[in-house]
């Protein structure tokens, strides 16, 4: 390994523990020299190191691009070792947003790597990590032993750190379990120890540990100060985004005195903390607190929406079967009629639990009609951005009208006066009241959604808020005059808090929707081809095999390499190389025609063809076609001409031959006729037999 990179990794651990931001700037030096000196395994261990930096200083959003691109460079080479590193940091990572199945699944990889290259200096932190994912699962007698592996193995090692580590895990075991004595002798030993030699990074989360013990003891100034302490400590390293959790307990605990000023001060800095890190079993605390203290001050729609997203988040991250039931809003102007506060709660949870937009809809139609009556109901979102108010429901008589929409700007809508002045709006008798609020009398009457030759004479629109932005809005109306008595006018303001929390999960639902179909296709896709990247691919392959071993159908790989293809760089630049493979890749999506078959990028210039449901002879036809049209190709790219050729392996596996029927044995064997064809005089087709 190059020195001056390794100097620099090494200094970016030192500096890990004392000055974050001195680490990053280190950990950046390196990746930017191995980036320069071309030195992939020197890049692998930087970018690694970078991530964990970057994870601590809570830059969510870079750390998975790093370690993905750390991961892609450490499969392409031979020495795997460094491969347990990203693993143990991405599991790290997915456990600080509370995928527990993912973190435990990067773990378990870290682990199994470090049990297969026998590598012992860095087994310890992923039995840490292995440990802390079954803590937070509820498996405390599974997680205190992986514990006590670690610190076993870590003590065997000289590893002062993950030794201390180690302490403070199971101090916080024993603390969940209420054996508050054996915590405090743990937590104690590791707060001593991690003082005495400098562990800056180790004290944070052990004073946060040992104030909850404290509190538990009702020695509640000890607490405040452990907790005190915990956050002078990160904001000195320049972690300040790490100290979430005693900034949590904090608040808990001023909430429990009601000294709101000071609860609120410390929740709103965990929360600033959260918006970085995402952390989602953080946020579910400080939802609920938030919805304790909104409670308290009389906000309850606020209440009630913070209650909602703590209680989603909650079902989400424990995949329990049933979510705890939403926090009765407390609302002292409704107080006639017990009956319509138990409508209305049962109302409240039918529209809020729902994330699709139509269902959210059909239940505020529905539940809104037990209620009180209406001749109109509507629903419709507000973009800020263009001002366009549009219905997303419009019920006139029953009938639906579709595409009823409006502009803030409209000086004649009720519905842009209500999203303009932010204001609900009451009319109980049209004639006398409706010029309030449009330029131009008589409008409603000659509105185009009127289908019955009739005007609505008592009308209700509520503005629909989410954190003080408007989302929406929702009217019900009348051809009645004074149809909305007080109770009813109440009872729709309860409806239209839920109204604007279910509207807000639904399009917020959506967007995750996309974006997670955007984010999967990046995830499955070379960035560069737009084919199917390695692991999607590996993917593929194993579906073959089990679609192939369950049909007893044989399928076919081919595998294709670019002949000298590094002269196409050295000699005329990468962007000349980048152009030559997206050409290629063409040829590769134009070779197969069905929709089962498959192709993609495994790395560099190698390429996969995945073909089912074939045998050796159409597996070796498709080949030679490839081979003919990739050599065929006539490149051009900014007046350099050049061609380039290919070899290309070809295997075909029968279900009834066991011993090919491993994706492992697969690709290996393919590889083999591979390389036949290339020291044989390349292109050319080779099969494995």
């Amino acid at each position: 390994m190059n020195s001056q990179v390794l100097g620099l990794i090494e200094s970016s651990k030192k500096l890990f523990i004392s000055d974050i931001d001195a680490a990053e700037k280190s950990a950046l030096k390196a990746v930017k020299l191995s980036r320069s000196l071309n030195l992939k395994l020197e890049l692998a261990e930087s970018l690694t190191v970078l991530a964990r930096v970057l994870a601590d200083k809570g830059c969510i959003d870079q750390v998975t691009n790093t370690l993905f691109e750390a991961h892609e460079l450490l499969e392409e080479s031979r020495d795997k070792s460094p491969l347990i590193q990203v693993y143990s940091t991405l599991g790290s990572f997915y456990l600080g947003t509370g995928e527990l199945e993912l973190s435990l699944e990067s773990y378990m990889s870290s682990l199994n790597l470090s049990i297969e290259l026998n590598e012992k200096i860095k087994k310890p932190n992923t039995l840490m990590g292995i440990g802390t994912v079954l803590a937070y699962k509820g498996s405390n007698s599974d997680a205190l032993e992986y514990y006590q592996d670690a610190k076993e193995a870590a003590e065997e090692n000289g590893n002062v750190e993950v030794v201390l580590k180690s302490l403070n895990n199971i101090g916080w075991v024993y603390n969940s379990l209420d054996m508050l004595e054996e915590a405090e002798g743990y937590l104690n030993l590791c707060i001593k120890k991690a003082k005495n030699e400098g562990l800056r990074n180790i004290l944070m989360p052990a004073l946060d540990e040992l104030g909850i013990i404290y509190r538990k003891k009702k020695l509640y100034n000890k607490a405040i100060e452990c907790w005190k302490e915990a956050i002078k400590i990160d904001q000195e390293r320049g972690v300040s985004y790490n100290s979430t959790a005693p900034n949590i307990n904090l608040a808990d605990y001023y909430i429990s005195v009601e000294n709101w000023s000071e609860a609120r001060s410390y929740l709103d800095a965990a929360h600033v903390m959260c918006n970085r890190t995402r952390s989602r079993i953080d946020l579910i605390e400080i939802y609920r607190l938030e919805s304790k203290i909104s409670e308290s001050q009389g906000n309850f729609f606020e209440a009630l929406n913070n209650y909602k997203k703590y209680t989603e988040l909650d079902r989400e991250i424990r995949t329990q079967e049933s979510i705890r039931e939403l926090n009765r809003v407390k609302v002292d102007t409704l107080t006639k009629g017990r009956d319509r506060l138990v409508i209305l709660g049962k109302i409240g949870r039918e529209i809020t639990e729902s994330l699709d937009l139509s269902t959210m809809l059909s239940r505020i139609k529905t539940n809104a009609a037990k209620l009180f009556d209406f001749s109109i109901i509507g629903i419709a979102k507000y973009d800020s951005k263009t001002g366009d108010i549009s219905y997303e429901l419009f019920l006139e008589d029953g009938n639906i009208l579709p595409n009823v929409y409006t502009n803030r700007s409209d000086t004649n809508s009720v519905a842009a006066w209500v999203v303009r002045n932010e204001k609900p709006v009451i009319i109980s008798n049209y004639k006398e009241e409706y010029h309030k609020y449009v330029e131009t009398e008589n409008i409603l009457s000659s509105a185009h959604w009127k289908i019955n030759n009739k005007t609505p004479q008592s009308v209700l629109y509520n503005p629909l808020k989410i954190e003080d932005k408007i989302i929406g809005l929702i009217t019900v109306q009348s051809y009645k005059v004074a149809a909305y008595p007080v109770e009813a006018v109440e009872a729709f303001n309860i409806l239209s808090s839920y109204a604007a929390i279910g509207l807000n999960n639904a399009l917020q639902s959506n967007k995750i929707t996309e974006q997670n179909r955007r984010l999967s296709i990046l995830a499955t896709s070379d960035s560069l081809t737009g084919i199917k990247n390695r692991r999607a691919f590996f993917e593929s392959i194993e579906k073959s095999r089990a679609w192939s071993l369950r049909n007893k159908i044989p399928f076919s790989l081919i595998l294709l390499d670019l002949d000298y293809f590094k002269k196409i760089n050295d000699s005329y630049g990468h962007p000349a190389g980048d152009f030559c493979l997206i050409e290629v890749s063409k040829v590769l999506k134009e070779s197969i025609y069905r929709a089962n078959d498959d192709v993609g990028r495994i790395g560099g210039e190698e390429f996969g063809v995945l073909l089912n449901n074939t045998d050796s002879n159409g597996a070796l036809i498709v080949a030679n076609r490839i081979r003919e049209s990739i050599a065929a190709l006539d490149l051009k790219f900014k007046g350099i001409n050049f061609s380039i050729t290919s070899s290309l392996g070809v295997i075909t596996v029968y279900p009834e031959d066991d011993k090919l029927l491993s994706v492992k044995q697969i690709v290996s064997n393919v590889d083999k006729a591979l390389y036949v064809a290339k020291n044989s005089g390349r292109n050319r087709v080779e099969e494995y037999k």
